[in-house]
């Protein structure tokens, strides 16, 4: 089995300018402090760029105009962006997991995927691996980074995102029930406002399936037996990867569904409750008749 790390720098612009800051002399360490990175002190003009911990209690957001985190935290200290500064850090960074293994994906400035699989004989366990990593980043550079591990990219990005800073997560097939289920629809990697509207919104006089990770389908058959009417939302892409030191390449999008939604929704057709799925795009509605081929 695969064993995927997603290593994701925590509060990164404002983690790299403060590790600067210490160094130098020349500020404080932004992320102890109500701090962000991002507008202009002066004419509070911009954009929120990034927010230390203390900041986020204000309930400041990334992206949110300057003027609003202000009118939150009156005290708010702000540092203006340093994109030199950032992109040094990065490369630091980068350039020592690439010590580690080539099969790394930098996906932005902050975060990449590390293929653990070629290099886990060296290791005790993908944990221990993934302590060592977290560690080694902090005493090398300053700063620290969320480790995210699973047997696919977007379970490991979606464990990166648990708890921060400074920690590991597992998201492996298997606690998905336990950990991803209980979380809002939101907290889905590439779910975005207009996906978390319309998967809220309640069809059929309320009455929906919720499709959930839990378990792979293969993709081509699940596509021919609907019509390719499936949603094709690039969610649940893990990619494969080709040749060692190559990028992960998507391949076809892969469906995945919830076996315990499915058997909720067959109780409720049984009983004569109508029930079906909303397809999006194209809003199309799919009957559990085509749903039952699936599982079939």
């Amino acid at each position: 089995m695969r064993t995927i790390f997603h290593i994701d720098v925590n509060s990164a612009y404002l983690s790299w300018t403060s590790v600067e800051n210490l160094k130098t002399g020349n500020g404080p360490d932004l992320r102890e402090i109500p701090a962000i990175i991002g507008g202009d002190q002066k004419t509070r003009h911009g954009v929120v760029l990034a927010k230390s911990i203390p900041a986020k209690k204000f309930g400041i957001h990334t992206g949110e105009p300057v003027v609003n985190a202000l009118k939150k935290c009156p005290n708010l200290v702000m540092a203006p962006p340093n994109h030199d500064l950032y992109h040094a850090y990065s490369r630091r960074m980068m350039d020592f997991l690439h010590s580690l293994t080539p099969d790394i994906e930098q996906v932005s400035i902050d975060e990449c995927f590390l293929d653990f699989t070629g290099i886990s004989h060296r290791y005790p366990s993908p944990y221990a691996a993934a302590r060592y990593i977290k560690d080694e980043i902090h005493s090398r550079f300053g700063f620290t980074v969320n480790v995210g591990i699973s047997s696919n990219k977007l379970l490991a990005k979606m464990a990166s995102d648990f708890e921060k800073p400074d920690k590991i997560h597992t998201l492996f097939p298997d606690e998905i029930p336990q950990k991803m289920w209980p979380l809002p629809i939101g907290e889905l990697f590439m779910a975005g406002k207009s996906s978390v509207k319309a998967l809220n919104n309640p069809i059929n006089d309320g009455k929906k399936i919720f499709l959930v990770v839990e378990r792979v389908i293969d993709a081509e058959s699940i596509f021919n037996q609907l019509n390719n009417k499936f949603n094709r939302l690039n969610i649940g892409t893990a990619g494969v990867k080709k040749q060692p030191g190559q990028e992960y390449r998507p391949t076809l999008p892969q469906v995945h569904v919830s076996r315990a939604d499915y058997e909720a929704a067959e109780r409720l057709d049984a009983q004569g409750v109508k029930v079906f799925a909303q397809v999006t795009p194209t809003r199309e509605k799919m009957d559990f008749a085509e749903i039952k081929k699936v599982f079939a």
